[in-house]
């Protein structure tokens, strides 16, 4: 018992400390300091990834996922989206010639490439999509920001107390062997209801119809989000993706649903709002 109470200590202690400069930024953050933020993120994202999937890269690879992933972040702040798909485009140009030019008889080579831009695309392109959460005057849009992550923590909490009281049904037992149908649908809903309040008291604009399907689109691919961290993770056999959050395990832990949350939410903000 004590065992566990001081491991539920260690959980709610790193997340005070995780929260409170999201909190901080959401509040009262600039593009360039959510810029810094996510350049610290991206780069222990990428070395995550790399510990992950070691066994198919080699350290040179290392290097070219941190840079590419780092460089994400970089060319959304000054390019936008454009900016993005440039740095996908270099980076296969760059690492494709690499293996024409200098290495053609290696069949591997393409292989560890193939795995570097996956995880630099991975840690870095879909985080980078916080950065286009931006108004015509240049200010960040906090309120679907803030609605983004509010669905997400949302959906994750009700899927683990749900589960944890009327699971009975594996969703996924070959990925995620803890995870329940129950919990799923808990999430969703706790999700869908608690997001799309968040959307109608904190963005303008923000109708029932507008707020509601945009909490399901997120409440939806955030558990998504999630079965492929852990699909990850059942490959190598690790229950974290690393160890830097006592209590969470790895960054890419906490970060799995909301890597694929923001782009879904920024790509309904540009077909629907």
């Amino acid at each position: 018992m004590k065992i566990m109470n001081s491991d539920v200590k260690t959980r709610w202690t790193t997340a005070i400390i995780i929260a409170l400069p999201v909190l901080l930024l959401l509040i009262v953050g600039t593009r360039w300091m959510w810029w810094l933020g996510l350049v610290g993120v991206t780069l222990l994202g990428a070395r995550e990834f790399y510990g992950l999937f070691k066994e198919h890269l080699d350290r040179s690879s290392e290097l070219v996922l941190v840079l590419t992933s780092v460089a994400f972040p970089m060319a959304a702040f000054f390019f936008n989206i454009e900016g993005l798909n440039l740095v996908v485009f270099l980076a296969f140009l760059a690492l494709m010639a690499h293996c024409l030019f200098f290495h053609p008889s290696d069949k591997n080579l393409p292989l560890r490439h193939a795995f570097t831009l996956f995880g630099a695309i991975y840690t870095g392109y879909f985080l980078s999509y916080i950065l286009l959460f931006v108004r015509p005057d240049g200010t960040m849009e906090r309120g679907l920001l803030f609605s983004t992550i509010i669905t997400v923590v949302a959906s994750d909490a009700g899927a683990f107390f749900c589960g944890r009281k009327w699971g009975k049904h594996l969703l996924y037992p070959q990925v995620s062997p803890k995870k329940t149908v129950e919990g799923l649908v808990g999430g969703t809903i706790s999700g869908i209801l608690l997001g799309t309040l968040a959307v109608i008291i904190t963005v303008e604009g923000g109708s029932l119809w507008k707020a509601l399907f945009f909490a399901v689109t997120v409440s939806i691919v955030a558990p998504f989000g999630d079965l492929v961290e852990s699909m990850f993770k059942r490959y190598w056999g690790v229950k974290d993706s690393g160890n830097i959050l006592p209590g969470h395990g790895g960054l890419l832990d906490r970060l799995d649903s909301l890597i694929v949350a923001f782009p879904a939410a920024w790509f309904y903000r540009w077909l629907v709002w």
